[in-house]
């Protein structure tokens, strides 16, 4: 497994209508209990009704520095950048890539 900073959100999958996230840190994972995520299996998930509430989560998530993961195809910063091609999302938001098991690198779009 790969290092993670510490009190961080990693945005893991946004393809589908659901929101999959890994928090560190206690009071990190209270306040994404209060925005409605809930334990799944290591990790916590969210729901999303339509594209107008995901993109509010996400927006949100941003805001908080969550950091989406970097992929290619429809891995969290791909998505996001096709969100903010079609005008849907216009903030920056932080990707993070690893290059080796305790090597990560953080670049804000």
């Amino acid at each position: 497994m790969n290092t993670s900073p510490p009190d961080a959100i990693i945005v893991q999958d946004i393809a589908g209508e659901q929101i999959r996230i890994r928090v560190e840190g206690k009071h990190l994972l209270s306040a994404m209990t209060r925005l409605g995520f809930m334990a799944e299996n290591g990790c916590m998930v969210r729901t999303t009704h339509d594209q107008t509430e995901k993109i509010q989560i996400l927006t949100t998530l941003a805001q908080m520095d969550a950091l989406f993961l970097f992929g290619y195809g429809w891995y969290p910063s791909e998505v996001m950048a096709l969100y903010r091609e079609q005008g849907l999302y216009c903030g920056s938001y932080k990707v993070i890539s690893w290059s080796g098991p305790d090597c990560y690198r953080i670049d804000t779009k």
